[in-house]
């Protein structure tokens, strides 16, 4: 919505000096915390291109809401591979954060209400009985802080939670994820998330909610299990199942398979075919 007035006037001179296609490609059609205006703005934005690429099913349907006969194509986000740099045991990673063994979950990216981390904090007593696991909250936050703090707190599994409340470059990211045995995506709204494309780079196993877009990219049984939203024992059953039964050994091999419906490429295919869509007189 910010960018709608920007948006309008530069399709506006697009269409006007030339006849090239315009293709939005829409990660979010509208803001996880949106507004009338946030919508108002957005539906005119929207008036401006011939085609539309989505990253969800949840996504297509929000925006055929917005522009009913829409021309819109849908296909995961891409992996994120970029943080990859060279190889990285459990054991450097771990080391070089200053975690040490044992069973350990991460929760990444930045901290908004959406993102459900008080209810991941909330599985954190039955995770702790059952599995012995730490939980590393790595990113800024984007509210108050001191009520997840407290939370931890109240609950008895502060010295169980590392808060890393802060901007993490990068380079930084491998250790992170290839320290982590299992990322937690405890959304309780979501369209889809890089954070899940960032798992499945680094062949990390994810405890994901089964809301908007996320079940299309965390293969139940295969890169991770799916639990209900707000329900902090669905969660601590998921994780606990997870170590009793090994599944970290078992969905290794199949990461690879995988990454072959989030690549790049597959990307680019679409966008062109969209293209070529909107081309053609109807």
């Amino acid at each position: 919505p910010y960018f709608a007035p920007a948006l309008v006037t530069i399709c506006s001179l697009l269409r006007l000096l030339g006849r090239t296609k315009i293709v939005f490609i829409c990660h979010n059609v509208v803001p996880h915390e949106t507004s009338p205006v946030d919508r108002a703005l957005s539906s005119v934005a929207f008036l401006a291109p011939h085609a539309f690429l989505v990253q969800s099913g949840e996504d297509r349907d929000n925006l055929l809401r917005i522009r009913k006969k829409a021309k819109v194509a849908s296909h995961p986000l891409p992996i994120f591979d970029f943080f990859r740099s060279g190889e990285m045991t459990r054991e450097e990673a771990r080391s070089g954060i200053g975690e040490g063994p044992g069973p350990l979950l991460l929760f990444f990216g930045l901290i908004r209400p959406y993102k459900g981390l008080a209810c991941l904090i909330e599985a954190m007593p039955d995770i702790v009985e059952r599995t012995g696991a730490r939980l590393m909250v790595v990113g800024e936050f984007y509210e108050d802080s001191a009520p997840y703090f407290e939370l931890a707190r109240r609950l008895g599994v502060s010295g169980m939670i590392r808060f890393v409340d802060r901007y993490v470059a990068n380079e930084e990211v491998a250790a992170y994820f290839n320290a982590a045995d299992l990322v937690m995506l405890p959304y309780i709204s979501a369209t889809q998330s890089a954070i899940a494309q960032v798992a499945v780079a680094f062949d990390r196993p994810m405890i994901a909610t089964r809301v908007g877009g996320l079940p299309e990219v965390v293969s139940e049984g295969r890169t991770g299990f799916l639990v209900p939203p707000a329900d902090p024992a669905a969660m601590a059953r998921a994780v606990a199942r997870f170590f009793e039964e090994k599944w970290g050994e078992r969905m290794a091999p199949m990461f690879e398979e995988e990454k072959k419906r989030f690549s790049w490429s597959s990307l680019a295919d679409a966008v062109v075919g969209l293209y070529e869509a909107a081309s053609r007189k109807d």
